[in-house]
């Protein structure tokens, strides 16, 4: 498996996710939450805008949560 992952430190743009990658020519977006935090409106939104664009993503807590939506 062949990629290009980038940690996400500061983005010129609120809300966008944590860690963007292109894993095998396919566009990720992670946005890295706690098991207890939350989901802004405006990450949301980002995460939407990249699926509608044909990029995958999610809100993952976890290793095993990556795992899941590489697996999907």
């Amino acid at each position: 498996m062949g990629g290009y992952i980038v940690k996400v430190i500061q983005a010129h743009k609120a809300g966008v996710p944590d860690v963007l990658c292109c894993l095998d020519g396919d566009f990720w977006a992670f946005e890295v939450k706690t098991e207890k935090g939350r989901v802004s409106p405006l990450q949301v939104y980002n995460l939407e805008k990249i699926e509608k664009a044909g990029g995958r993503g999610g809100v993952v807590r976890s290793v095993a949560d990556v795992k899941a939506l590489l697996d999907e």
